[in-house]
C-alpha cells in the first residue's frame, strides 16, 4: 500500500544539523529580499511581498487572486519532485485542505490552500516539467491561481517565517 501524502511541513528533513546565517540583500529581477537565508547546501530567499505557511508554502495577491506555490525550504525538503497532481481549472478549493499533490522521489506531500475559492489557472508547464518546483520555486514553479471568495489565511510576513526556519535548525 502506498505513503498516504502529507503536508510539507511534516516531512523529515535531510539535514538537521545545518546552521542558518541571516543575510540582508536585493534578489534580482525579484524586488527586496530581507532577510536572505543561507544554508551550507543553498540559499533561501524569502520575499517581501508573500506570506509563508508552516507547511512551507507561500502566497501572493493580486485583486481577488491568489497565486500559491512552494517555499526553498519545501522543495529543498521534498527533495526532487517528479510529479504534480493538480486540481481542474473551475475546481472548488476549500482553506487548509489540500489543494495540489507534489510527488517527489522521497514522498508525496499535499500543498495546502490558504483560502476558499475555485481554481482559475494552473501552472501547466509543471505537467511536462514538475522539476520547475525545485529549480525556480518563488517564480517559474508557482502552482495555482484561485479566484478568491472571502479573505485568505493569516500566514505568517516574511521576518516571520524566517524566524521559524531559524527556530527549527
Amino acid at each position: 500500500m502506498g505513503q498516504m501524502p502529507q503536508a510539507l511541513g511534516h516531512l523529515p528533513q535531510s539535514n538537521p544539523q545545518r546552521t542558518i546565517e541571516k543575510v540582508g540583500g536585493l534578489c534580482q529581477n525579484r524586488g527586496p529580499v530581507y532577510p536572505l537565508y543561507l544554508t551550507k547546501e543553498s540559499p533561501m530567499e524569502i520575499l517581501q511581498d508573500r506570506r509563508y505557511g508552516e507547511t512551507h508554502e507561500w502566497y501572493t495577491v493580486e485583486d481577488d487572486v491568489i497565486t500559491v506555490g512552494v517555499t526553498e525550504q519545501g522543495q529543498e525538503m521534498l527533495g526532487d519532485v517528479v510529479f504534480a497532481d493538480l486540481p481542474d481549472v473551475g475546481q472548488a478549493v476549500s482553506e487548509g485542505a489540500p489543494c495540489a499533490t507534489l510527488e517527489s522521489v522521497k514522498a508525496a506531500s499535499d500543498v495546502l490552500c490558504p483560502v476558499d475559492g475555485e481554481v482559475l489557472e494552473i501552472n501547466e508547464a509543471l505537467e511536462d516539467s514538475p522539476e520547475l518546483i525545485n529549480d525556480d520555486p518563488l517564480d517559474e514553479g508557482w502552482i495555482l491561481k484561485i479566484r478568491m471568495e472571502g479573505e485568505p489565511a493569516e500566514w505568517m510576513g516574511p521576518d516571520e517565517y524566517g524566524r521559524m526556519l531559524e527556530s527549527t535548525d
